[in-house]
């Protein structure tokens, strides 16, 4: 089992290019940097006090501080699917509070996380930066949420969403569940328009809730 999982951790952490720190003018999308170049901590923010509320993502919720959104921006999420994903995202995170914080990354066949090291708390100054960030992101691509996923779960979040339009390699289901076999973060998923078998199996054996919105 440890030769399977460190071959799954080899495989996925890939990338090298650069991400800049968050500025008044956000950078670009680009792709993952090395997983080294995030930090699982809370940034000063992320640790104030005060108790988290529910949030939602399409009607699922999840309790605590710390979200990561893990969302598809492959070519066949273009048109209606992506905006109705774009517009779901921007308004769960400004239902948080103060003192819960979030972190977004878009996906491909490469991932593409907030240019930030890691989670920001929402307040009104972050959301409005992500969401000038958000606007520059364009569906094209293929599809593999694994490195995306594997960001997100190195960021020991309370709780994941993953949101895809449609199947990928089964073998996802597997990775995750060793990705996430020692944390046990709850990873809930949603389907765009198209049922998901993988994504119905990924949110079964991490602890969390499956949703197809048609």
């Amino acid at each position: 089992m440890a030769d399977a999982e460190t071959s799954i951790l080899d495989s996925v952490d890939s990338g090298n290019a650069d991400v800049e720190l968050v500025t008044d003018n956000l950078p670009a999308p680009s792709p993952q940097p090395s997983l080294q170049f995030f930090a699982s901590g809370s940034d000063a923010d992320a640790q104030a006090g005060g108790d988290g509320k529910k949030v939602e993502f399409f009607g699922i919720a999840a309790e605590g501080r710390r979200f990561v959104y893990v969302v598809d921006k492959s070519s066949s999420m273009s048109g209606e699917p992506f905006e109705k994903a774009r517009d779901e995202l921007l308004r769960s995170i400004k239902q948080l509070n103060a003192n819960q914080s979030f972190f977004i990354i878009f996906y491909d066949t490469d991932p593409y996380p907030q240019p930030t090291k890691t989670l920001q708390r929402a307040r009104r100054p972050s959301i409005v930066r992500i969401n000038k960030w958000i606007a520059e992101i364009t569906p094209n691509g293929g599809t593999d949420p694994m490195p995306a996923i594997q960001i997100a779960l190195s960021l020991k979040p309370d709780a994941v969403y993953v949101l895809s339009d449609g199947e990928f390699d089964t073998s996802a289901v597997t990775a995750t569940v060793l990705l996430n076999a020692q944390e046990r973060i709850v990873i809930h998923t949603v389907a765009i328009q198209n049922d998901a078998v993988t994504l119905r199996q990924i949110a079964k054996q991490n602890g969390g809730v499956y949703r197809l919105v048609p």
